[in-house]
């Protein structure tokens, strides 16, 4: 009988691609927030040169689907010398901003999107913040229940506490995956869908994720400590290798 067994947690590598892909990340647990109005002050004269600087190179962008995919072609790109092993987290600095980039799953389409923020994780990390922004609550499943059975003229027991309880458990638990699985599940935090901003998949699992920046003030923060500025054009790539994956061992 075995006393222990390996396990090889799957990281996520990070690319940034553009101007200021080497620009010194900041530790998170040492940093304070400014005062607002200095804040905006001194991006303001960076965001307004950024923009114009790149105006010509992303005017294609204002189509549904951007030119994501070729944009790195020529920009500098920067492997940051941190894996993530839980999440990283894309989105404006202050949570009440909007957060405003164009998304790319694999090798598909990409499209703009607007909301509070992504957050992308490995297996490790899908038992933490991503597990908590996807979970279903029993007051939710049980409003979702109840309309369904007036709708659809049946009767679903959805004041049963303990029914609502176990269909509850039972999605939740699926939310979470293996630490060895070599992909990401991604969240997309509070969509605004419209005209402009088409519907698309606030939740899935790829293989590679390509963000572009539309941003004011936005950052990439690695499983909630390194902080990495994400400019306006700037672009970054999450993807998981076998090779960046990190053994460790699990007592029975």
């Amino acid at each position: 009988m075995f006393l222990f067994r390996w396990i090889w947690r799957q990281r996520i590598r990070i690319t940034l691609i553009g101007d200021g892909a080497y620009n010194d990340p900041v530790e998170l647990y040492d940093c304070q927030m400014n005062y607002p109005e200095y804040r905006w002050a001194d991006h303001m004269q960076e965001h307004e040169s950024s923009r114009l600087g790149t105006e010509n190179s992303v005017s294609a962008v204002h189509d549904n689907h951007s030119d994501c995919p070729n944009d790195h072609v020529g920009h500098r790109a920067h492997v940051l010398p941190y894996l993530a092993l839980n999440d990283v987290f894309i989105g404006e600095s202050l949570s009440s901003r909007v957060s405003y980039y164009d998304l790319q799953v694999d090798d598909g389409p990409s499209v703009k999107q607007k909301s509070s923020g992504l957050t992308a994780c490995t297996g490790t990390g899908s038992t933490s913040w991503y597990f908590n922004i996807n979970r279903l609550s029993d007051h939710c499943l049980k409003d979702l229940l109840k309309i369904v059975s007036d709708e659809l003229k049946v009767k679903l027991p959805y004041d049963d506490s303990k029914i609502v309880n176990r269909l509850c458990d039972k999605f939740n638990d699926q939310l979470a995956f293996p630490p060895e699985t070599v992909g990401i599940a991604y969240v997309v935090r509070d969509p605004i869908f419209n005209e402009t901003f088409l519907p698309f998949p606030s939740r899935g699992f790829a293989k590679q994720l390509l963000i572009k920046s539309r941003g004011f003030d936005a950052q990439v923060i690695i499983d909630g400590g390194m902080s990495y500025a994400f400019t306006y054009g700037t672009m970054v790539k999450l993807e998981v290798n076998a090779q960046d994956a990190l053994q460790t061992v699990i007592f029975r």
